[in-house]
């Protein structure tokens, strides 16, 4: 499913659905992009068997606890017979300021921005591109609500912090005195910020692999691994 097809599954008409039905529109909504972003396939009929690079019970209570935090789990109603607009999009990658996109958000919710945890439900649905990307990648307990993720969001995008690129990812290696499972999370930090990047989960613990100290590239040079986790599991239980 792409981006237009999540945002689309948000942007229902809302009138006739129950509160229950909006909260669980959002949930489903909010599940099938980040299975989209773990390469898992949630197909529309009977869940087929595949192949999952991260347990699936990971997947579920990190959307549980990313949905809860940012409010798409709040008890907050719509305005009555409200319907949500069709928001006009920032991606990060031109010239508008961030101030304009607020505050042209702001103005398309109409009554709806009155209620805090509606700005924040609907902020998601304004983004694209690298914006949206950043908004997903964002940790679960990191927005507290509207006025912390509108910092976050000035603080980044007018900060001028730029899209990380191939060649900043390759540039990470293990330190001295550092962890194969810190060097990993930091690659896997890097990796966040290189937005247009796509690769294979076993290109990622291909390149992660090369940037490990010598010592465990030697004993595990014919190895191959399928994800990051796989390559993090042999490394620090060779290091322990």
């Amino acid at each position: 499913m792409s981006e237009e097809e999540v945002n689309a599954k948000i942007m229902v008409t809302v009138e006739n659905l129950t509160e229950e039905q909006q909260q669980m529109v959002h949930f489903v909504a909010n599940l099938q992009m980040r299975c989209l972003q773990c390469f898992i396939m949630i197909p529309e009929g009977p869940i087929q068997k595949t192949r999952f690079p991260k347990p699936i019970v990971e997947i579920l209570q990190d959307t549980v606890d990313e949905a809860v935090h940012r409010g798409l789990l709040d008890q907050v109603p719509l305005p009555h017979r409200y319907k949500v607009p069709d928001f006009s999009k920032f991606s990060g990658q031109d010239d508008t300021p961030t101030m304009e996109h607020i505050s042209r958000l702001l103005a398309q919710c109409g009554e709806a921005s009155a209620e805090e945890a509606l700005k924040v439900r609907f902020f998601p649905l304004s983004l694209t591109a690298s914006a949206f990307t950043w908004f997903s990648s964002l940790p679960s307990d990191s927005i507290q609500g509207w006025t912390d993720l509108e910092k976050q969001f000035h603080d980044y995008f007018f900060a001028g912090i730029k899209e990380l690129k191939l060649s900043d990812l390759i540039s990470v290696e293990q330190q001295e005195g550092e962890s194969a499972i810190e060097y990993i999370k930091r690659f896997r930090n890097v990796r966040g910020r290189c937005y247009s990047l796509s690769l294979s989960d076993e290109q990622l613990a291909d390149l992660a692999f090369q940037g490990l100290s010598s010592p465990i590239r030697e004993r595990f040079f014919c190895h191959e691994f399928d994800c990051l986790a796989h390559l993090m599991q042999t490394a620090s239980a060779h290091e322990s």
